[in-house]
């Protein structure tokens, strides 16, 4: 012991948690085929494992989102952008710290799936950055 901080793990037995000695593991990865069996599909079913389709019911109506094989333009990015803003402004979203108005409207933007394992680090970082 050091200054009242134990230096050892005296007293402690067995082995350590799964995943390191705090007990974390890390989010499982993607399970994607093999190259050669990709390049068989097509590129709506390629997107569609990475990103699968989001089906929800609606007013008795069943609905599906997937994610669209038609490149985004600079114009679809600008018109985004411009609407994001414009309901940030419209429900007073702060534009600092924590808030769970923003935090909606990003998640809505950016869609839900950040949240999911098979889901990019990237866009993950880039959303959660956003706030």
């Amino acid at each position: 012991m050091k200054d009242g901080i134990p230096t050892d793990a005296s007293g402690l037995s067995g082995p350590l948690p799964k995943g390191g000695p705090l007990g974390t593991a890390p989010a499982p990865k993607l399970q994607l085929p093999p190259l050669h069996e990709l390049r068989k599909k097509e590129t709506q079913e390629i997107l569609n494992l990475i990103l699968p389709p989001r089906e929800w019911e609606e007013g008795g109506q069943l609905w599906v989102q997937s994610v669209s094989t038609t490149p985004a333009t600079s114009v679809d990015v600008q018109q985004l952008q411009e609407e994001l803003d414009l309901r940030l402004q419209e429900q007073e979203a702060f534009e600092t710290g924590i808030c769970p108005v923003r935090r909606e409207l990003y998640t809505q933007c950016f869609g839900e799936d950040a949240s999911l394992p098979a889901t990019s680090p990237l866009l993950i970082s880039f959303t959660s950055h956003m706030d």
